[in-house]
């Protein structure tokens, strides 16, 4: 999506989930989670819009702070996730502080995030980081700040 095209209110999920999948995110996965958690709608577009907003102000090299939780369009995960251990942040932009999650959702994070491996891997190292991609993606990702946070967490509660 370019600077130009229209940002702001959507009239129904078909418009606001190509808009979504348009920035590279994955609109289907946006509405089975909002559908789950009762996310509106209006909640989800506004989410997009100032993930809009904010990317049309600033240089493509700028980065946000990770925790400006609406530089990241609802549907796109950002990869400085990996490098943290206190947040987990969903497909509709809703930040978890790990510490607060339950043990059902930390394992089906770590099981998606397991499932996930090798493109979280690829996308990190390539796009992010702009780096050769490891051989062994499992290994990557069982090292990094947030699955070690995630496992730690878990462990606790058994």
């Amino acid at each position: 999506m370019s600077g130009s095209e229209r940002i702001g209110t959507w009239s129904d999920w078909t418009e606001l989930l190509a808009a979504i999948d348009a920035y590279g995110g994955s609109g289907s996965e946006v509405r089975r989670r909002a559908d789950a958690d009762g996310v509106s709608l209006e909640v989800v577009g506004e989410g997009l819009s100032r993930a809009a907003e904010l990317r049309n102000r600033l240089a493509d090299s700028v980065l946000p702070d990770f925790t400006s939780w609406e530089a990241t369009p609802p549907g796109l995960l950002d990869l400085r996730v990996f490098d943290q251990d206190l947040w987990w942040v969903d497909v509709v932009r809703r930040p978890h502080r790990v510490a607060d999650m339950s043990g059902e959702y930390l394992a089906n994070v770590i099981d998606s995030l397991r499932r996930g491996k090798v493109d979280f891997c690829q996308a990190y190292h390539c796009q992010y980081r702009g780096v050769a991609v490891p051989v062994d993606a499992h290994k990557w990702l069982e090292s990094t700040a947030l699955m070690r946070g995630l496992l730690a967490e878990l462990r606790k509660r058994h």
